[in-house]
């Protein structure tokens, strides 16, 4: 789960990159364990990651996607912190 709780308040979006090291399953997995995505909303993400080469995964203030970004690095995926 999230370190912090979610606002869903902020100006900063956190986007996850298209890679072909992870499936389907790992970044739906990932996204429900560590952006508290349901399963239908972290599989939408995967799908539009997949289709679109990247998503905005999270939208809140900068410390929180900078510690959501930092928990899901560890799993290899390719991620930024974009100012809105």
């Amino acid at each position: 789960m999230p370190k912090k709780k979610l606002t869903h308040k902020g100006k900063y979006q956190l986007i996850v990159y298209n890679d072909d090291l992870h499936t389907f399953d790992e970044v739906i997995e990932l996204l429900i364990g560590y952006a508290g995505h349901n399963p239908l909303q972290a599989q939408q993400c995967a799908m539009i990651i997949h289709n679109n080469g990247k998503y905005a995964v999270l939208e809140d203030k900068y410390d929180i996607c900078y510690d959501i970004m930092h928990d899901l690095a560890e799993s290899g995926l390719r991620m930024e912190i974009l100012k809105k």
